[in-house]
């Protein structure tokens, strides 16, 4: 059970991270800095929405201010317009 207490390194559940989606990452990373000494990190994601809500909620805090224009997918919609709103990050829809 040292796995689950951070003792030693190691995969304990897929959904936490796994040896073939970290080699990618890796990889992906390794591409963006080719020939470069700059550094990269790559963040694989399920799923696009939730690599948009992971975006999101890095970035944004309570008490932001941000606007967009559509289109954009309905679910994005519905974070920016209920959830993200439902603490405190104001996302106001552009009409042009």
């Amino acid at each position: 059970m040292s796995l689950f207490d951070d003792h030693h390194k190691g995969y304990v559940y897929s959904r936490w991270g796994n040896p073939t989606v970290t080699m990618a990452e890796e990889k992906i990373a390794a591409m963006e800095t080719f020939g470069s000494e700059r550094k990269a990190k790559a963040q694989l994601f399920s799923s696009g929405m939730a690599a948009i809500a992971a975006v999101l909620l890095s970035c944004a805090k309570a008490g932001d201010d941000y606007s967009y224009t559509k289109p954009i997918i309905h679910t994005t919609d519905e974070l920016m317009q209920k959830q993200l709103q439902a603490i405190g990050i104001l996302i106001m829809l552009d009409v042009i």
